[in-house]
């Protein structure tokens, strides 16, 4: 977020998964936010689901 990573997961095997908490604050206003995911060259990864909460 704004050009700094907040999560990274671990190297995982075929037919796993795994939750990535990404912690981010909008302000009292809220504001909108991008989310860039990305893996090493030539592999692959799949996201299943995105749960967005709020406090």
């Amino acid at each position: 977020m704004d050009g700094v990573e907040r999560a990274r997961g671990d190297e995982l095997t075929g037919r796993r998964f795994q939750w990535l908490r990404v912690p981010l604050d909008g302000g009292s206003s809220g504001r909108e936010t991008d989310l860039e995911l990305s893996a090493k060259p030539r592999e692959t990864w799949h996201l299943g689901a995105c749960v967005v909460l709020t406090d």
